[in-house]
């Protein structure tokens, strides 16, 4: 794994699109992902499988006494590129304890070090853990002082993605994961085909970017006005704009009319009618949609 910093927007930008294989001619690696610490500043991390090199030291980065993975990264800012070696599965749960950083807020000196050497060992919580003291009111507080979103968006509007995020969030640090869309013909399934302008030239695919959004505004770290409905739907009308599409994990803040016009559900309605499941199961947009009505909190952000 290579740690890159860079400090300009444009440059980190041009170089995950370069190393995602954008313009079609660069040689990608098996991981390429970037943890934006704020407009002007990222590492850009690049990975290949190995076998074990003697010549570059081996970074175990789940051990419980670990700084959190996110605060590590963030070192090399200051001390510039890096290379190690990591194992794969550590690797793949490198944000777990420190939930990418939400842990931050819950328990804001989980990172010092003594508390990592004698506590790291309780973290991450345990998901059931979290449901089961999720009460209505704590559900209400994630819902208007937090963000939590994965959205799909085309790669070639990274600079547009960051500054949206940040008019309407500020929200640091930002993760970016380049992925692929794949062109198969309309209505071929849920994901609408990528608009041709993105397609990779010689290819049925467009490079995309999952830009993950974790964490306390800024706005309400500042206790300044924040509504996160009137925030989200305009992150949502954005990635509708550009051809993108959300994480259905995360809550969604669409009508019915807006989300069917994010994805495409012609066969989900043809297969639904054809196996009788209209009024046996929920439609997709009933399983997402949150719990609670986030028009009326929208309406009531505003009144305060």
């Amino acid at each position: 794994m290579t740690y890159i910093p860079v400090k300009s927007m444009e440059d980190y930008c041009d170089m995950i699109r370069t190393l995602s294989g954008d313009d079609g001619e660069y040689s990608t690696s098996d991981y390429v992902e970037a943890t934006i610490y704020s407009k002007n500043e990222a590492v850009v991390m690049v990975g290949d499988y190995s076998d074990l090199n003697p010549s570059l030291p081996v970074n175990h980065v789940s051990g419980w006494y670990k700084p959190w993975f996110y605060k590590y990264v963030e070192g090399f800012l200051s001390k510039g590129k890096h290379t190690e070696l990591i194992p794969l599965r550590e690797y793949l749960l490198r944000h777990n304890r420190a939930i990418f950083w939400v842990v931050e807020s819950m328990i804001p000196f989980g990172n010092n070090p003594l508390f990592r050497l004698l506590f790291g060992w309780l973290l991450p919580p345990k998901p059931a853990f979290l449901k089961f003291t999720t009460t209505p009111d704590v559900r209400n507080f994630t819902f208007t002082k937090q963000v939590f979103q994965d959205i799909v968006l085309p790669i070639r509007k990274l600079e547009e993605q960051i500054e949206k995020s940040e008019e309407l969030f500020d929200a640091y640090p930002l993760l970016v994961y380049p992925c692929r869309v794949y062109d198969r013909g309309d209505h071929s399934s849920q994901l609408k085909p990528p608009n041709k302008e993105y397609l990779v030239e010689g290819t049925n695919y467009a490079m995309y970017n999952d830009l993950g959004i974790y964490g306390v505004p800024g706005f309400v770290k500042r206790k300044e006005k924040y509504n996160p409905v009137s925030a989200m739907r305009s992150m949502e009308k954005f990635t509708r704009d550009v051809g993108g599409f959300s994480f259905l994990y995360a809550d969604i803040f669409m009508t019915r009319e807006e989300f069917e016009e994010m994805f495409d559900f012609t066969l989900y309605e043809v297969v639904r009618k054809k196996y009788g499941a209209e009024g046996a199961f929920p439609h997709l947009y009933d399983k997402v949609k949150p719990e609670i009505d986030v028009f009326e909190i929208g309406r009531q952000c505003e009144i305060k």
